[in-house]
């Protein structure tokens, strides 16, 4: 009886141990915070799943001081660059939120997001906006 129990005490450990080491190595949908939002120049290629036009075009850069530039055609078709300061902050279930201050010639504005983000070889940042609840994907530029 002894020999039993100890036996299936060690199957359940090795299974639990098996199953913690295997979930832990799926690459499919990583989760970043913190610098990865900084570690690129970030392009928007959907919103709602449906590629933008060369016209809605437009990219972010995030500086780890809170400063950054939001990039976009003006209503003329020339692109122009705009300072922005950003935070980022945690929900109490974990969930990322983004408030980006953009000032457009003394007009100023804040927009928030909620924020995913995937990593591997193409990574992506997905910001779905709080105000419309439209879904901004956009792909890390070299």
């Amino acid at each position: 009886m002894k020999q039993k129990i100890f036996s299936r005490l060690t199957l359940l450990m090795v299974s639990v141990i098996c199953f913690g080491v295997m979930t832990s190595c799926d690459d499919d949908d990583d989760y970043y915070a913190g610098g990865f939002l900084t570690d690129y120049t970030w392009g928007l290629q959907y919103i709602n799943n449906y590629p933008v036009s060369d016209a809605g075009y437009c990219t972010y850069s995030f500086n780890p001081n809170g400063t950054g530039f939001y990039s976009c055609y003006n209503d003329y078709g020339r692109w122009v660059t705009l300072p922005i300061t950003w935070d980022s902050d945690y929900s109490g279930n974990g969930a990322l939120y983004l408030d980006v201050y953009i000032n457009n010639a003394g007009y100023y504005e804040n927009w928030s997001y909620l924020v995913r983000t995937y990593g591997g070889p193409n990574p992506q940042l997905v910001l779905t906006d709080m105000d419309t609840g439209d879904i901004l994907t956009f792909s890390a530029t070299y």
